[in-house]
């Protein structure tokens, strides 16, 4: 379900999971990223980057062979990554390493998705605190008014809250 507001250029995703990110802002921005950055630690096949995507992003966004193979075929053409064959003579896997112009890329997609990220991260945090932190206020009070100190100090013992940075 996407949720649109007044301002066309603006989008929220509503759903949960890896559909987060998905559709173009998945294809178009944050994959062709993560595949630049781990192409730039050094050369990977497709499979081997598809599962260090899934272990980098906890599994919420995981990439499919049907996302994936395309994608890297665009970038080669773009000019971005070089593959060759592991063993050009027979069908094996394709291995890929990033080129000059897909350092320049991936430089400029980390400086424009930056700002993305931290609103991302912050709309993230401002839920989790509005949605847990105020569940588990609430139930301290109620606790407290009801009578039940000992379920109060328990809550308040047992609320994990994070540092904020």
């Amino acid at each position: 379900m996407i949720i649109k507001s007044n301002n066309p250029e603006r989008h929220q995703d509503a759903v949960f999971g890896s559909a987060i990110f998905r559709g173009p802002v998945k294809t178009k921005t944050i994959v062709p990223l993560l595949i630049l950055h781990l192409l730039s630690k050094g050369p990977a096949h497709g499979y081997n980057l598809m599962e260090r995507i899934e272990q980098m992003t906890g599994s919420i966004m995981p990439v499919n062979p049907n996302t994936m193979y395309p994608l890297l075929r665009r970038l080669e053409e773009r000019g971005f990554v070089s593959g060759a064959w592991e063993h050009p003579d027979r069908r094996s896997r394709r291995i890929y390493r990033i080129t000059r112009a897909g350092t320049g890329r991936y430089e400029q997609i980390k400086v424009r998705m930056r700002p993305h990220l931290d609103v991302l991260i912050e709309a993230m945090l401002r839920l989790r605190s509005e949605v847990l932190d105020s569940t588990t206020k609430r139930s301290r009070r109620r606790a407290v008014r009801s009578g039940t100190k000992a379920r109060a100090r328990h809550l308040k013992s047992t609320t994990h809250t994070e540092p904020s940075s």
